[in-house]
């Protein structure tokens, strides 16, 4: 009976002994657990990447503004119009603003400067629209050969006035940046005093160029340009003073290329 009563107290000692080992290792496991839940010792979440901000880019397109206007003016040259030749090979005189005696000659626009003005307005954070008007009048320059040796006279002069559309990307997301345009061009040529010459023609334009932003209200604009429209010269035929015409050949261009350099002042319109 003794012995019966000691088994049960060891029994008891020894089940309190294992509880007394195990609860510590409970409580902290539980209170590790508590600890990682609430998230305070894991690492810091990579940051996410930056979006780009469309309203910041429209913000800095034109210095925050949608419409601008804007005035230029630059050089423009034009190529070869027309070549003429006797088909006699006899030198004769040729009615001209300048008069000239030659077998042969070609004429073409040379370059002169021009103004212009246009206005636009921002479709996007990265493109623009415009519509321009421009005028400048070039010299049409006769290259006759006069015996072994070639000279300039001036033939005519042709007033070329243009009316453009076009669209311009810009190449960097800069307050200043670089562009490139593309559109369509309307010409209304007219000559001072050949007007068989005088014509209205479509075309095609592109260009390349900067924009250097000065102020939110203000900007500079450099851009270099090449068009080509329809050139028709129709019954004309450069005319010889002399009273029975020589029979000549004469070829003419199918278009018209201008080149042009423009420097602009910029103002943007908030």
């Amino acid at each position: 009976m003794i012995f019966s009563n000691v088994k049960s107290t060891l029994r008891i000692v020894l089940a309190v002994a294992v509880v007394l080992v195990i609860m510590p290792s409970v409580v902290l496991g539980q209170s590790d657990r508590t600890r990682s839940d609430t998230g305070r010792h894991k690492p810091a979440p990579e940051p996410a990447p930056k979006v780009e901000d469309k309203a910041e880019w429209d913000h800095l397109a034109n210095g925050g503004s949608r419409w601008f206007v804007g005035m230029g003016g630059g050089f423009q040259g034009g190529g070869d119009l027309w070549h003429v030749e006797t088909l006699t090979g006899a030198a004769g005189p040729w009615v001209s603003d300048v008069p000239f005696t030659s077998e042969r000659f070609n004429a073409s626009l040379e370059n002169n400067f021009g103004m212009g003005l246009f206005v636009g307005r921002q479709m996007g954070p990265q493109w623009s629209l415009l519509a321009d008007i421009s005028s400048t009048r070039m010299d049409v320059a006769a290259e006759a050969l006069q015996g072994q040796q070639g000279a300039v006279f001036l033939y005519d002069r042709m007033t070329v006035t243009t009316l453009g559309l076009t669209g311009e990307v810009r190449l960097a997301r800069l307050e200043s940046y670089p562009f490139v345009t593309a559109g369509v061009v309307w010409n209304r040529i007219s000559a001072a005093r050949e007007e068989e010459l005088d014509q209205k023609q479509l075309g095609v334009r592109l260009g390349l160029g900067y924009l250097k932003t000065v102020s939110p209200e203000l900007s500079l604009r450099a851009e270099a340009r090449f068009s080509r429209s329809g050139f028709d010269t129709g019954s004309f035929v450069p005319k010889s003073s002399f009273d029975n015409q020589p029979e000549v050949e004469f070829d003419s261009t199918d278009h018209l290329s201008l080149f042009e350099v423009i420097l602009a002042l910029q103002l943007n319109i908030r």
